[in-house]
């Protein structure tokens, strides 16, 4: 049989199978986070109990790649807490990503802007060797580090009611910051691959964010050899200019992976601190999923299901409708729906 017949065969063999490989896409990686905040923030309730071998999400935790832990939560947990959630974790062939400002101020409330404590998206050489240690010696890597929304809170936040204003760094400014935090992350996780959240809302009166966005993931490659490995963007609901802002800066996004910037898109779908129930967060969750990739047709490379408002209350058991895992079983569940597969 010569070659052109074998090449015939092959195609047709491919065609037969769903198609060629490489008209494929690739399905998204899905990511969990549910709200573990210390007291007085929002967790829920069941937690801990997620991290044992008969935890009632066994359909959920199969599907989901990684898990997301605050660096809050990380922080204040005890090592024996750590141990159980790690151990559970490499157990089930999950990997972990810590999501932790990474501004390198500390508290100081005199300063009137800026710092951990003071201003969400700041942290500290040592708060990173803790958090990075404590991982490490429950048998725990970090595969990924998100860094919370850097460009936002270090150079766009103004003041919330009762809080510090923020210091409206330059993007060089910001990038300086980080690099020492950065650097103690990777010292202790040499294949860390570290990106991004940000919020959409912050186009809102801004005239030139493009710009911004495109400096700010030059900056980072120029400081750190290496472009930001993921951007997953925290839309705010209910929406902001409809869905234009989120569109918006989607299409940014994909721009600045055109452009060697980027790495991966991901997008987090959740409720609001506008709804005070669990079965309004998880069907607000659902129905923004379903019209950012139902609707909109977005592809993200990352879809996540996370919380840090007070609902939902419980992550458990994936068979409750209310319950946060039971998003990752109505995603499996839509995905041929909406054209995801």
């Amino acid at each position: 049989m010569n070659s052109k017949i074998l090449a015939i065969c092959a195609f047709s063999l491919a065609m037969m199978f769903g198609g060629l490989a490489v008209a494929q896409t690739p399905s998204p990686e899905i990511w969990l986070g549910p709200a573990a905040l210390p007291a007085p923030g929002p967790s829920v309730a069941d937690l801990m109990d997620m991290f044992t071998p008969d935890a009632p999400w066994k359909i959920a935790a199969s599907h989901t790649q990684v898990f997301m832990l605050q660096g809050a939560f990380v922080a204040r947990a005890s090592q024996g807490q750590l141990n159980s959630v790690v151990s559970d974790l490499n157990r089930r062939g999950i990997a972990i990503a810590v999501a932790v400002g990474v501004m390198n101020v500390p508290h100081d409330p005199s300063s009137g802007c800026g710092g951990l404590g003071n201003v969400e998206g700041y942290g500290t050489v040592q708060q990173a060797a803790k958090i990075a240690g404590a991982i490490k010696a429950a048998g725990g890597k970090v595969k990924y580090l998100v860094m919370d929304e850097p460009l936002y809170f270090g150079h766009y936040y103004t003041q919330a009611p009762g809080k510090s204003t923020g210091c409206h760094s330059s993007i060089q400014q910001i990038v300086q910051l980080i690099k020492p935090t950065l650097d103690v992350y990777r010292q202790t996780f040499p294949n860390l691959i570290v990106g991004e959240v940000e919020p959409t809302f912050f186009i809102d009166g801004q005239t030139d964010w493009r710009g911004d966005f495109s400096s700010w993931a030059g900056a980072y490659r120029a400081a750190m050899g290496r472009p930001l490995a993921f951007m997953n963007l925290d839309i705010e609901w209910p929406l902001h200019n409809g869905v234009e802002d989120a569109l918006a800066v989607y299409g940014a996004s994909q721009g600045l992976q055109r452009q060697g910037l980027l790495g991966q898109i991901g997008v987090i779908y959740n409720g609001s601190r506008q709804d005070r129930s669990d079965e309004a967060w998880v069907n607000a969750a659902r129905d923004h999923l379903m019209m950012m990739e139902g609707q909109n047709k977005l592809r993200p490379d990352y879809i996540i299901f996370q919380s840090w408002t007070p609902n939902p209350t419980h992550a458990m058991p994936e068979s409750d409708p209310n319950a946060l895992t039971s998003l990752v079983d109505f995603y499996l569940n839509v995905k041929e729906q909406i054209g995801a597969e």
